[in-house]
Order: C-alpha cells, then sequence, then structure tokens
C-alpha cells in the first residue's frame, strides 16, 4: 500500500509539471503560466482543506482523484488568461480593460463547465455499498477541486492577469513560430473537417453509431471485477487435515509447507501458525495459515518472480499432498474488505435440515460451482462431521458469583472464537 501511495504521489508532481509544460507551450508566455500554475496550487491546497472537512484520508483513491484534478482545475484560468491575452493583443485593450472585457464574454461558461462537472462526478458518491464508498472519496475529491478552482477562475485568477498580464509582440522566429504554424494548419484542417461532417451528416451519424456498438461490445466483452486482484507483495496460505487431527499433525503440515516455499527465488520469509483457520477466523486443531512474505518489488522484477507466479509453484508443488486440503491465495485488494481475494457465499437452512443434509447440498453446489470456467479456487468449510461442543451456562451460579453474563460470554467467544481488542466500530468505519 505505502509502495502504491509513494508511486501516485509520483505521477501527481509528474502530472503537475507536464500540465505547466504543456500551458508555456500554448500561451507562450511565463507570466501567464505563473497566473495559471497558481490556481493549481490554490485549487489542490483547497482540495486538501475540503478533504479534511469531510474526513477523508490521504489514500489511493483521494490521490487518484487530485491527479485527474490537476489536469481539470486548470482549465477555468485558461480560460480567463487566453480571453484577456486575445483581448489585449487583438482589441488593443490594456490589461485591466482587458480582463474586464474577458470576465464578462467567460463568467458564463466558467459557472456552467463547474455546474457540469459536479453533475458528473457528485452522483457518483451516492452509489450504495461497498463500491459506492469507493466512488465517494474519488468523486467528492474532483467535485471540490473543480467547484474551488471555478471560484479562483472568477476571483484569483482575474486580479493576477490585471495585474501581471502585459501586450506582447507576435513570435516570428523559433520553435513557438514553428509550433503555432503547424498548430494554424491543423485549426484550419479541424474547421474543413467540421464542415464536412456538417455537410455529409448522414456519415457522421453512421460513424457514431459504429464507436457506440464497438463500446458496447468492449463493455460486454471485456472482464469485470469489484477490485482487480494486484500484486500486494505477500501471499496467504491455508491448509486444512481431517477434522480428528491433532494440533501436532497441523505443525507437522506447516513445516513441509514451508519447505517448498523456502525453495521459491521470489519469498523472503514465512511465517505460520498451527490451529488457526483464516476462512472463519476460527481455532481449530486441523487448520493452519500461513503468511508468505515476498521480496521487494524491486527486486522482483520478472513476471516468474510476482505473486500469481509465486502461487502457482505453490500449488502445482502442493498438488502431491494427499495428507491435507491447500490453498493458496492473494489478500484482498482493498485491506479490511474479507480475507482474500475474490468472493464469499453464503448457503443457508431456512428449514429443518440436518448438518449431514446441509453438506450434502454445499458439496453439490461446488460439484456445480467448480464446472463454470469463470470460477476457481473454490473452497468451503463447512464440515457436518466436524466436533461440536455445545456448554450449559448455569445463569443463576454465574450471577452468585458475581461474574457478569456479558464478560463470560466474551470469555467464551475469545477462547473459542476470536475477538477484536486493538479496533472498534464507529459511524460505519473501523
Amino acid at each position: 500500500m505505502r509502495l502504491s501511495i509513494k508511486e501516485v504521489v509520483k505521477t501527481l508532481f509528474e502530472a503537475l509539471l507536464l500540465v505547466i509544460v504543456v500551458m508555456y507551450v500554448f500561451l507562450q508566455s511565463v507570466r501567464a503560466s505563473a497566473i495559471a500554475t497558481s490556481a493549481i496550487v490554490i485549487s489542490i491546497t483547497g482540495t486538501f482543506a475540503g478533504m479534511l472537512v469531510l474526513g477523508f484520508s490521504l489514500n489511493l483513491l483521494t490521490l487518484f482523484g487530485l491527479v485527474l484534478a490537476i489536469g481539470l482545475v486548470v482549465d477555468d484560468a485558461i480560460v480567463v488568461i487566453e480571453n484577456a491575452t486575445r483581448n489585449i493583443e487583438e482589441g488593443g485593450h490594456d490589461p485591466q480593460e482587458a480582463v474586464h472585457k474577458a470576465m464578462a464574454e467567460v463568467t458564463g461558461p466558467v459557472v456552467a463547465t463547474v455546474l457540469v462537472l459536479a453533475a458528473v462526478f457528485v452522483p457518483a458518491a451516492f452509489i450504495s455499498g461497498p463500491t459506492g464508498q469507493l466512488y465517494k472519496q474519488f468523486a467528492f475529491t474532483i467535485a471540490v477541486s473543480v467547484a474551488i478552482s471555478g471560484f479562483v477562475a472568477l476571483t484569483v485568477t482575474p486580479a493576477m492577469a490585471a495585474l501581471f498580464l502585459k501586450p506582447g509582440r507576435p513570435i516570428q522566429r523559433g520553435p513557438f513560430a514553428w509550433f503555432n504554424a503547424g498548430f494554424k494548419k491543423l485549426e484550419k484542417a479541424y474547421g474543413k473537417t467540421i464542415g464536412y461532417g456538417i455537410k455529409g451528416w448522414l456519415a457522421g451519424i453512421i460513424v457514431f453509431a459504429g464507436i457506440i456498438y464497438v463500446a458496447v461490445d468492449l463493455f460486454r466483452v471485456l472482464p469485470t471485477s469489484f477490485v482487480p486482484n494486484e500484486d500486494q507483495g505477500y501471499v496467504l496460505t491455508i491448509f486444512a487435515l481431517p477434522d480428528a487431527a491433532s494440533l501436532d499433525r497441523s505443525q507437522e503440515m506447516a513445516e513441509q509447507l514451508d519447505k517448498i516455499f523456502a525453495d521459491d527465488p521470489a519469498v523472503l520469509y514465512r511465517i505460520s501458525i498451527a490451529g488457526y483457520s483464516l476462512v472463519d477466523s476460527q481455532y481449530r486443531n486441523n487448520y493452519g495459515t500461513m503468511w508468505v512474505q515476498l521480496k521487494p518489488f524491486e527486486q522482483r522484477t520478472t513476471p516468474e518472480l510476482s505473486a500469481v507466479a509465486v502461487i502457482k509453484r505453490f500449488m502445482a508443488k502442493s498438488a502431491d499432498i494427499e495428507k491435507a486440503f491447500t490453498l493458496t491465495i492473494n489478500p484482498p485488494a482493498i485491506p479490511g474488505l474479507g480475507t482474500q481475494a475474490g468472493f464469499d457465499f453464503w448457503l443457508m437452512s431456512t428449514g429443518d435440515q440436518t448438518p449431514a443434509e446441509l453438506q450434502d447440498i454445499t458439496t453439490k453446489f461446488m460439484a456445480a460451482a467448480k464446472k463454470r470456467p469463470e470460477l476457481a479456487g473454490l473452497s468451503t468449510g463447512y464440515r457436518a462431521t466436524g466436533q461440536q461442543l455445545k456448554l450449559n451456562v448455569d445463569r443463576d451460579k454465574a450471577l452468585l458469583l458475581g461474574v457478569p453474563l456479558g464478560d463470560l460470554y466474551f470469555t467464551i467467544q475469545s477462547l473459542f472464537g476470536s475477538a477484536t481488542v486493538s479496533q472498534y466500530t464507529e459511524l460505519n468505519r473501523v
């Protein structure tokens, strides 16, 4: 996660530098470029303040929003600067008059641009479920930055343009002259193309319909996923022995699997816990879990050293193990959303089915699911033959001894199940 954020921060500065270079190439004025750059800095700084008010943190979603916002927040300022420059060069006005006239012409379009962009991103923040939570921070980050950029374009940018813009002479030679000549040709060609499109409107509609068809077909063909699986820098291994297996046998199996990972060139170190099931976070003698830390990303530059390759090699070497069921998986792409990549499916008995009957239904369901080509790595932790322990709590005696029932049940849960002691839930956030 830290490496991902580091790369996004790097991209953030690269995008800022690229936007400044592009502005200078087209505006061809250090003063105008500086005014537009100041609009970016003010808008992004204001976005950080908005994120603080909304309770957002610096994460991949908000940073991605900032990367996209850098190209959006400067648009309104450029419109004001270019129109003021045009009034200075073509109309012969002084900077104050040119800016006043420019604002009379572009105030409406700037406001409309802000409202349109807000109408695009804000509704995405109200999508329900986990998907909505993912879009919420991304959408609001962009919406806040665009709103601030519109305010800056209507207040700060005109004031700076009136103070710093100066009349300039047309560039007659050098790289900028060549660029302007080429851009003029491109502008004329674009105008002719638009003219042909207006005359041949039927062909334009056909081309547009073809683009829509290709987009719909690609949307249907391309694979979909809630969150794409990524190399997180470590993998998880789960193994399960028969229900009556002892903890010593689970420890022996963990050592056997550890030797497989020890020979893998991409593995840095391993941690195993015998008697713990990652699937349902329960303590079971016949289960075990391994955390396999991979080497740093800069040391794993080839596909053979990726997490997917490590999983494939382990599954191939562990296929001959008959004493236990083994499964190696990628961790979830978003920490906190489950314990593994993929999805969970629950079967619930709504009648008077026995555990054996539910086991039979689960087995048939798994067999049918494994026939589907888009599903892989299916497993279930349900065992009708598993040992069960029934506790009868003497409530009267507990009260007589001064033991609160809540503490009693919490202790039982911690002993046979699990308990979270370092985190708490508040306002649907962990």
